[in-house]
């Protein structure tokens, strides 16, 4: 049985956005966009659900590149809506 650990990267890996130029699954998940969804999902589960603060991890690897998806599912299951979608920081520009 692998640790929790390997299944997390290995589900990161599986569910990488698509493109010309790939990133790596540590880029995704240090990238601004990644800190805005998990804040969002962190204060939507404080107000509606705090028993599944632990599963935000797990819940945005599996909806990476569809978060808006588990945004909309989650204020269909809770019946109210999430933190305010304001857009999430835009990459900062390449040197």
């Amino acid at each position: 049985m692998q640790p929790p650990a390997a299944k997390l990267v290995v589900v990161f890996v599986a569910f990488l956005p698509t493109g010309a130029k790939k990133k790596s699954a540590l880029e995704v998940v240090r990238s601004p966009q990644h800190a805005h969804h998990r804040l969002r999902l962190v204060a939507f589960y404080e107000k509606h659900a705090p028993e599944k603060l632990d599963d935000v991890d797990a819940l945005l690897a599996k909806y990476l590149g569809h978060e808006d998806d588990l945004f909309a599912r989650l204020e269909k299951k809770y019946l109210a809506p999430s933190p305010a979608r304001a857009p999430a920081p835009a990459p900062p520009p390449a040197p």
